[in-house]
């Protein structure tokens, strides 16, 4: 079991997202991601080969208005559409910044590229909006990364898990602990219920939502209420606040004791248990943002808000 890290990407002080999204591709295509298709947003653009070489404006660079990439999981995952999930990341600026993002999700791999060009992304039959909308002929896009100045500088961490972690990403940006944004997760459900098709929930803390992937289904996260009477307990769908739970190193490990993140829906159909996290854990000790965990090896884990994400073992910028 493998992830492929990119823990300390440094971002412009606005918190452009250029850098953070083109470090995201790279470690995805290292990870066996295939390129279905890409477009620089000005004058490059091609079937089954990437383009987009770099983080900056102008040709080849991916900080240009509508400068998209598609890319599809490899075979090996599971669920019936293993093999065959795309992923859709277009992106515009404004002030100088590539903050606006549309993400959309192909469960069954159904981009169409007749009508493809630099700035031009493909449709898909079965496209599920996560971030923005609109048409591939008229693109809409979701604020995403916050501008933000001051604080600590932004940074931006990545991890990309390979075939024995059924391709699962995030990546999430930081700078100040006022300002925790822009993270984006493409999660690998385990325990799921026989029968569940589609075992992924696509996760972006900007638009402080949860999704699960067919159908568009909204999941909330969820724990295990360790105060008082066990239960599952619901979380909003407004974000991911905090679980609740303020523990100390394990007294017997030496270790951080973390807890799983459960995804369910509570209200309104489909309804029902989605599955447990593979990405995602709910802090125990209580750290301030951007401080790491260790759980096995030493600094494996890093702190955005009261979620904690895999890290690979850098010290935090």
């Amino acid at each position: 079991m493998t992830f492929l890290y990119d823990d300390a990407v440094a971002m412009d002080e606005n918190r452009d997202g250029a850098k953070p999204l083109f470090a995201l591709k790279t470690q995805m295509k290292l990870a066996g991601w295939t390129v279905v298709a890409t477009g620089d947003g000005d004058s490059n653009f091609a079937v089954g080969s990437d383009v987009i070489t770099n983080n900056g404006v102008g040709a080849n660079g991916i900080k240009n208005d509508d400068a998209w990439f598609c890319l599809q999981q490899p075979s090996g995952g599971t669920g019936d559409y293993a093999g065959t999930r795309q992923i859709l990341i277009q992106g515009e600026t404004t002030g100088g910044q590539w903050g606006f993002i549309r993400w959309i999700y192909s469960p069954g791999g159904t981009a169409n590229t007749a009508s493809i060009t630099a700035d031009r992304a493909p449709s898909f039959t079965d496209e599920l909006f996560k971030l923005g909308g609109g048409t591939d002929a008229v693109p809409t896009y979701s604020s995403f990364f916050i501008f933000n100045t001051g604080g600590a500088f932004p940074f931006a961490g990545i991890a990309v898990g390979d075939a024995a972690e059924n391709f699962g990403w995030h990546m999430q940006s930081s700078g100040d602990d006022s300002v925790n944004n822009s993270t984006m997760v493409f999660d690998p459900v385990t325990s799921v219920v026989t029968g569940d098709t589609d075992p992924f929930v696509l996760c972006a803390k900007a638009s402080s939502m949860v999704y699960s992937t067919l159908n568009n289904q909204q999941f909330a996260a969820c724990q295990m209420n360790l105060s008082g009477t066990p239960e599952f307990k619901g979380i909003s769908l407004s974000g991911f606040p905090n679980p609740q739970v303020d523990l100390e190193v394990n007294r017997v490990t030496g270790k951080d004791d973390l807890f799983e993140v459960f995804y369910a829906r509570w209200n309104g159909a489909p309804g029902g248990y989605k599955g447990v996290s593979s990405m995602l854990r709910w802090r125990s000790v209580n750290r301030n943002d951007q401080d790491t965990y260790t759980v096995s090896t030493v600094r494996d884990r890093f702190k955005n808000d009261d979620l904690v994400f895999k890290w690979g073992g850098g010290v935090v910028p």
